[in-house]
């Protein structure tokens, strides 16, 4: 500032100086910003800068600006990024998403961009994914957050991430889920929801072998996938269908259900297995179907256990039917048998449970006790502890399946 002193000829100056690198800063920060969110309208569908703090849209382009409305708040901005149908769950992550207060918050603590992908289904019905992005700068003349906001099609990203998803998650013949599929989704159904029943269908085509070696592979392939097709038709969509090799099946569904839904379901299963040929013949074929259910204290390990023992009692009841298990009172299959005048108590335990002695039979009742053997799921054997070798004195079919060989028990 220049001053003529009054009554002198001599002019004074006065200098000032101050410090604005904080000014500067946040411009050099502003022009970075607008550079970076403006390298991302190339392609994009929408693009639009909110002054933040006052909730006013400073600017906004777009491919076709002629079709897009007067807005004047982030609110109705977001409205436009979100064209088609979002379902409850993604609904709630994309209002979370912009909600301003959230949005200030994670500025002041220092996360200045951030992205979100979202599907939705778009009024032609088919299923297109959005990606918003967005960027926020303190402005430096007002002090303002500002936010900047960048919708683009994320669709072939996600045609690809699906495809990936589908192969690691899903059996490439019969389009079942796989074991890591199953188990994937298997770990967001159970929960503590009052009245929910769970259920576990445990399924395997009877003499399939029978089916290769007199038809052939192709046609071998056929059956698993007619099979696995029957599945998917049987059950609801969201119900959990997976094959995990061979033509073994299963499918876990949970809701409101009763153990006569799940018989009725069985029953369906066992009359729509059959094969079609090309000239329209139906070859039937059939299937064996174990079934474990329960209400309280079930996992999924349990329940394919007790399904997998309900399916052999099935097989064993002469194939092609189903067998029903109670998980809630089950207890591993529990027998009484009358030998010779002497009460004889034997109890297959779950492998998490305690062991059990068993009393052996007098003599000249092992003929009954073998059928009582029989009879038992899973592989049990009959020792002769008092020898000076362990031998195996009795054992029911089964045993070979657990050990290799019944004499390799003896080693263990």
């Amino acid at each position: 500032e220049y001053t003529r002193m009054s009554g002198q000829n001599d002019t004074g100056a006065l200098q000032t100086a101050q410090d604005n690198t904080e000014q500067q800063e946040q411009v050099q920060a502003a022009e970075k910003w607008h550079a970076r969110m403006s390298s991302l309208l190339e392609g994009s569908l929408l693009y639009a800068e909110i002054n933040l703090t006052a909730d006013t849209v400073e600017q906004i382009r777009a491919k076709n600006l002629r079709e897009i409305p007067l807005v004047a708040t982030l609110r109705q901005t977001v409205a436009l990024g979100a064209p088609g149908r979002l379902d409850a769950e993604t609904r709630r992550l994309y209002r979370r998403f912009f909600d301003p207060a959230r949005l200030l918050r994670a500025f002041e603590d220092g996360k200045t961009s951030d992205t979100l992908d979202y599907g939705m289904e778009l009024p032609s019905g088919e299923k297109s994914w959005r990606r918003a992005s967005i960027g926020m700068v303190r402005y430096p003349h007002s002090g303002d957050v500002m936010l900047a906001v960048v919708f683009s099609e994320a669709s072939d990203q996600h045609k690809v991430l699906e495809q990936l998803t589908r192969c690691a998650f899903h059996d490439p013949l019969t389009g079942a889920l796989n074991r890591a599929g199953v188990s994937d989704r298997a770990a967001r159904v159970f929960d503590d929801a009052p009245d929910k029943l769970y259920a576990m269908f445990s399924l395997d085509l009877d003499d399939f072998k029978q089916i290769n070696d007199r038809m052939g592979q192709p046609s071998g392939d056929l059956v698993l996938r007619q099979a696995g097709g029957v599945r998917r038709r049987t059950f609801r969509s969201d119900d959990i269908v997976g094959r995990f090799g061979g033509d073994e099946f299963v499918v876990l569904i949970a809701g409101r259900l009763s153990p006569e839904f799940l018989e009725r379901k069985a029953r369906e299963l066992l009359r729509s297995m059959y094969l079609e040929t090309q000239e329209g013949d139906k070859i039937p074929f059939s299937v064996s179907i174990g079934i474990a259910f329960g209400r309280e204290d079930v996992s999924f390990d349990k329940l394919y256990r007790l399904a997998d023992r309900a399916l052999y009692a099935a097989k064993r009841e002469g194939k092609n039917c189903f067998h029903l298990v109670n998980a809630d009172t089950y207890q591993e299959r529990a027998a009484v048998l009358d030998a010779g005048g002497e009460q004889l108590s034997v109890q297959d335990v779950l492998s998490d449970s305690p062991k059990t002695t068993v009393a052996l039979p007098g003599s000249g009742s092992w003929r009954s006790f073998g059928m009582l053997l029989g009879n038992l799921p899973g592989g049990v054997a009959v020792l002769d502890a008092d020898a000076a070798e362990i031998r195996i004195l009795s054992g029911n079919s089964w045993l070979p399946h657990f050990t290799g060989a019944a004499t390799v028990l003896a080693d263990q």
